[in-house]
């Protein structure tokens, strides 16, 4: 796949839709404003317009068709392309950004990806219990839990009682009265 891609997809793009290109593959969701955000040195946004009319290589995320993402096959191999410092630097960026747009989990988890765990408990801090209750978000901050250090769950009274209240939910009691 890599060879494909290499050969015959970033062969076609100009140099401004290979970068986006390359830096979308490490992004767990994008769109015209975010890649405008992002890529201020290039008129991105027309740019990110230009690879969705003329690729088959993105999928929505959503029904009004705002956010999409580069099949997964498809970033898998283009990453590598990029330097780690350029692919921190640009998760780091999008954190910021997937957060004030209200998607903080992907925030959160994009954090974690890069090793960030600082930035991932300041995003943490910002989560309601409304939130840590709805579907499977118990279990993902309990994931979330398990890849911080102690010391950074203990920070704050909202994660002091975050974590205690998933510890509680998930029946872990031994753990909860450690909190």
């Amino acid at each position: 796949m890599r060879d494909y891609l290499g050969g015959e997809l970033l062969a076609r793009v100009d140099l401004d839709e290979r970068k986006l290109l390359l830096g979308i593959a490490h992004l767990p969701r994008v769109s015209m404003p975010l890649c405008q955000q992002l890529w201020p040195d290039i008129d991105a946004g027309c740019v990110f317009r230009r690879l969705l009319q003329s690729q088959s290589f993105f999928a929505p995320l959503d029904d009004e068709a705002h956010w999409y993402r580069l099949l997964p096959a498809v970033a898998q191999a283009l990453q590598g392309e990029l330097s780690t410092a350029a692919v921190s630097h640009l998760r780091l960026s999008a954190c910021r950004l997937l957060c004030n747009d209200g998607y903080v989990d992907e925030a959160i988890e994009l954090a974690l990806s890069i090793g960030y765990v600082d930035v991932a408990a300041c995003y943490m801090e910002r989560l309601t219990l409304d939130w840590l209750l709805i579907e499977r978000n118990l279990f993902t901050w309990l994931d979330w839990r398990a890849r911080l250090p102690l010391r950074l769950l203990e920070c704050t009274p909202n994660l002091i009682y975050m974590n205690a209240r998933a510890l509680l939910s998930s029946w872990r009691l031994d753990e909860a009265g450690s909190v």
